[in-house]
């Protein structure tokens, strides 16, 4: 009898003995690259485009006249070398991420065109700021056709 209890236990169903597993657990969240494909040599150039707008608007609003447009020409250059750069990273990347950054830079364009307006409109500032808005258009103009 005991061997057949035994045979009965090792060799039945026991499904309803077993404890039902664990709920799986979701993998690990690791940040994703850029979905974009924005990153060059550890770069993000979305990053890199969002902070150099910023930094050039800013400087920019801050020009009311001749001695505000001065005192926003290091930060205008600032501005131009890092267009620069992210023209010269720019190249390095996949053509979807080149058109990405494209479009980031065209949609942004006009609210930008805007803003040189209004300085250069400004009595005596076109003569201080022109030269640094024009270096900037050339190169705003090289990364809308990236």
């Amino acid at each position: 009898m005991a061997v057949a209890g035994l045979a009965w236990w090792f060799l039945g169903d026991r499904s309803s003995d077993v404890a039902p597993p664990p709920p799986a657990q979701p993998a690990a969240v690791e940040k994703a690259p850029s979905p974009t494909g924005l990153v060059v040599n550890g770069t993000d150039l979305r990053q890199s485009w969002d902070k150099t707008l910023k930094g050039l608007t800013t400087a920019l609003g801050t020009v009311t006249d001749t001695a505000s447009a001065q005192s926003a020409l290091p930060q205008l250059n600032a501005a131009t070398t890092e267009l620069e750069e992210l023209a010269a990273l720019s190249g390095q990347l996949p053509t979807e991420g080149q058109s990405v950054l494209a479009t980031l830079v065209a949609t942004s364009r006009p609210s930008i065109e805007e803003v040189f307006s209004k300085v250069l409109a400004i009595p005596g500032v076109s003569q201080i700021a022109e030269p640094v808005i024009n270096k900037l258009r050339a190169h705003l103009d090289q990364l809308a056709k990236s």
